[in-house]
């Protein structure tokens, strides 16, 4: 029987505008754009979509608007095998994100979250995530009081609940002061941010420190995305840098991130290492960044395998 994983947070549409090297407009000019792509996204969802391709049943709990792009993203996570029974119907718009992809820069995000930032999820029954092996909660869930209160109640039921805890920060909450102020990072099991979140979350710059910094926060693991340079893992008296996997032909590095916790996560519940579940995310995200945007080249298990043939997976 497969482990059964919640992945709570958003789901949209990613519209990625590809330009030209420096061609954004200034004030009051136009600038073409060399091409442009409309899929499916979303951070919660992106993991839980890898996650399903590696032995476990991944069920999405969030919002979908009842707008043009409904049927779009119920077809998606069920193409991919993604469970439904935690998906809510919304009068509104879904969450669209317009990602302006520049030839040798960093992405950048325009994001409008739709009725998952300002529509309230609804209570959860007690003891709803005794059921289940893990609980994933996205950062962008922090970012507004609908699906604040809605993360916290999601959060509190799995500690009462003793189901494993995983967050994966955005930049905004990290760049935020509120979460200085508290301990709320010590809610969870395993923190995974990119190394500029765990910067910011920190206020400390090597990554060294930012991991024991971290770790002086809360959370049992802390696993730092570092891109191109892989990952740095840190738990227990351990310290370690996982390398990424080299790749020839990036296309955009959009979702690696979604895909390296979706990958880690669902190796880790399968019962893998650390060190080797820090693999496969890695693994994700190499395969992910060698197509556009966050589901046409999904890390599915064959995938996987292929490019670590070492490794015994489950």
């Amino acid at each position: 029987m497969n482990k059964k994983g919640i992945f709570c947070g958003d789901i949209g549409i990613d519209i990625i505008l590809e330009i030209q090297k420096h061609t954004q407009p200034e004030q009051r000019q136009d600038s073409a754009v060399r091409n442009v792509h409309t899929l499916p996204g979303g951070s919660a969802a992106n993991s839980a979509v890898v996650a399903s391709h590696i032995q476990v049943d991944s069920y999405y709990m969030g919002l979908i608007g009842n707008d043009n792009y409904r049927n779009l993203l119920f077809d998606d996570l069920k193409r991919h095998g993604v469970k439904l029974d935690l998906v809510k119907e919304a009068e509104g718009n879904n969450t669209l994100i317009t990602v302006i992809s520049e030839e040798d820069q960093e992405l950048k995000f325009y994001s409008f979250r739709g009725v998952n930032g300002f529509i309230e999820y609804g209570a959860i029954p007690e003891g709803l995530t005794e059921d289940y092996d893990c609980v994933h909660i996205s950062g962008y869930c922090m970012q507004n009081t609908a699906s604040r209160d809605h993360a916290l109640a999601l959060i509190r039921d799995a500690r009462q609940t003793n189901t494993l805890l995983s967050f994966a920060p955005s930049i905004l909450f990290s760049c935020s002061n509120e979460i200085k102020k508290g301990d709320f990072l010590a809610n969870f099991d395993i923190v995974i941010p990119n190394l500029e979140m765990a910067q910011c979350l920190t206020d400390q710059k090597y990554v060294v420190d930012v991991a024991k910094t971290l770790r002086q926060m809360g959370p049992k693991i802390v696993v730092i995305k570092m891109g191109r340079d892989g990952c740095y893992l840190s738990f227990e008296d351990k310290e370690q840098h996982i390398p990424a996997l080299p790749v020839e032909n990036v296309i955009n590095n959009l979702g690696a991130g979604d895909a390296f916790c979706g990958g880690f996560i669902a190796a880790y519940m399968n019962g893998m290492k650390l060190e080797d579940a820090a693999k496969v995310g890695n693994a994700a995200a190499s395969i992910t960044i060698q197509g556009y945007g966050r589901h046409d080249s999904v890390p599915s298990y064959e995938k996987i395998k292929e490019v670590l043939p070492d490794m015994e997976l489950p």
